[in-house]
């Protein structure tokens, strides 16, 4: 474990006392947590940190490489300030065209906005790093 250098997670939503417990027990307080939103049908992640940013325990940073992303309200139009949904607004470079044997329908797990797809996942306007510009 002394070679650790960097932690990872991506899936689940943390709460601040386990990523405390995770940076503090299993990385000795030395090594950052690279926490990333993303998702299996997109085979990389739509929001990521980087290991020279600020972090704040549970945040995810801004968009990952190559991600058009934002955050959307319920009325489709970007958020400033608040809660909304995980937008991604252009197609990513890994991103799939669709299923084998699945025609003429999306993924139905997933929704839209004005034919943007949902990430799935809420979002605070909070998290979003100042030093990064929103599109």
């Amino acid at each position: 474990m002394s070679d650790l250098e960097i932690l990872g997670s991506t899936g689940e939503v943390w709460d601040p006392e386990s990523y405390m417990w995770f940076f503090e027990h299993v990385g000795k307080k030395r090594c950052p947590v690279i926490n990333i939103s993303g998702g299996t049908e997109i085979v990389g992640c739509l929001l990521s940190p980087l290991p020279i940013m600020p972090l704040k325990p549970c945040s995810l940073g801004g968009p990952a490489l190559g991600m058009d992303v934002d955050i959307f309200g319920d009325d489709g139009k970007p958020v400033k300030e608040g809660i909304g949904h995980l937008v991604c607004k252009q197609p990513g470079p890994s991103m799939t065209k669709g299923f084998w044997g699945e025609t003429g329908r999306d993924d139905a797990g997933e929704l839209s906005i004005d034919r943007r797809r949902l990430g799935g996942d809420g979002l605070s306007t909070i998290v979003w790093p100042p030093c990064l510009p929103r599109s």
